[in-house]
């Protein structure tokens, strides 16, 4: 049984709430009529809220609105529904649901962004083709790497510049405009959602996307980047092809890139890398050239980062520009191993 002390804690307006809750659709509609629509929709956000009501409540809510009468077993059942039905029977439907679509049940935004990730790419691109390129470029960071590589595709060309650019500059952002954006997103789905969105933008991402798309189009967006925003492009740039991922060159290439590298550079750059990509390096040489390069490895002492990264970059550089030339391929090497 409530107390007395319990029931005077609960605030008014959900006590209201709770009684024409109990009293069901028709009697709350008819004393609904007397509120004006501040009230109205003050009482049903707390309707919404409500979920059970134990009898003991019931029994405090009885004695405290004891005008009108209510048979009940158990426990009574409040809700979305509930609230949207009473509305209906007080304003109408269309005012109803205009009122109680502000609380409506939502969806994590994770979900959200889910179900259209789910969807196929071209779905996506017409659901979204009238959203502005700050929403893309949200719904692009948040969503599986290919799906977005895909997308950005299917973006029309003018935009698509605008929004990889946004989507390198995004940053931890107040929950206030993710909200306003996952709610752009939910409409389409006749949901809304205003959690916190997961969201993963910045030069790691844009790389990543901008690696998986068409190399044509890839280029012309990294380019464009740079011209836009020059040191977000260099970190896109720097990003999309590692040293590391030398590995997925193959043999030949691999062959043809090292001929432009000097021994001293390479062996900088080889100093942290991983034992397997120092494998491959070693079979693209003579015997002879790959056992010199294993002792000058062996006899390297200490090294300073910067250095190492500074000799990486410089090899990196004479990749992309092979690359650019058209002398080497960096699809990879089907047989390379991760």
């Amino acid at each position: 049984m409530a107390t007395a002390e319990q029931y005077d804690n609960i605030p008014k307006l959900r006590r209201i709430a709770m009684f024409l809750v109990m009293i069901g659709p028709d009697n709350a509609a008819r004393i609904l009529k007397s509120f004006d629509d501040l009230e109205i929709e003050a009482i049903s956000r707390e309707m919404v809220e409500i979920e059970l009501i134990d009898e003991a409540i019931q029994q405090a809510v009885l004695r405290e609105f004891s005008g009108l009468l209510l048979e009940s077993a158990g426990s009574v059942k409040g809700g979305y529904e509930v609230a949207l039905e009473v509305l209906e029977k007080t304003k109408g439907t269309y005012a109803a649901r205009n009122i109680v679509g502000k609380m409506a049940p939502t969806k994590d935004s994770k979900e959200v962004i889910d179900e259209i990730g789910e969807m196929e790419a071209r779905q996506i691109a017409n659901l979204i083709k009238g959203e502005q390129p700050q929403t893309i470029s949200f719904l692009l960071g948040s969503m599986e790497e290919h799906k977005a590589a895909e997308l950005i595709q299917l973006l029309p060309p003018d935009i698509r510049s605008e929004v990889v650019l946004r989507m390198g500059n995004l940053e931890p952002t107040p929950g206030t405009i993710l909200n306003k954006v996952v709610k752009n997103l939910s409409r389409h789905l006749d949901n809304r959602g205003h959690q916190t969105m997961t969201h993963f933008g910045g030069a790691n991402r844009v790389a990543k996307i901008l690696n998986l798309v068409d190399k044509s189009i890839s280029k012309v967006l990294l380019t464009e980047l740079e011209e836009n925003d020059s040191t977000l492009g260099a970190q896109v740039r720097q990003k999309m092809f590692s040293f590391n991922d030398l590995i997925r060159i193959t043999v030949p290439d691999m062959q043809r890139i090292m001929r432009e590298i000097d021994t001293s550079t390479l062996v900088l750059a080889m100093k942290p890398a991983p034992e397997i990509l120092k494998e491959k390096i070693y079979s693209s040489l003579s015997k002879r050239a790959a056992e010199g390069l294993r002792d000058e490895l062996d006899m390297l002492g200490s090294v300073r980062l910067k250095e190492v990264e500074a000799a990486q970059e410089s090899i990196i550089g004479v990749v992309r520009q092979l690359e650019e030339d058209g002398e080497v391929s960096l699809g990879g090497d089907d047989n390379a191993f991760v």
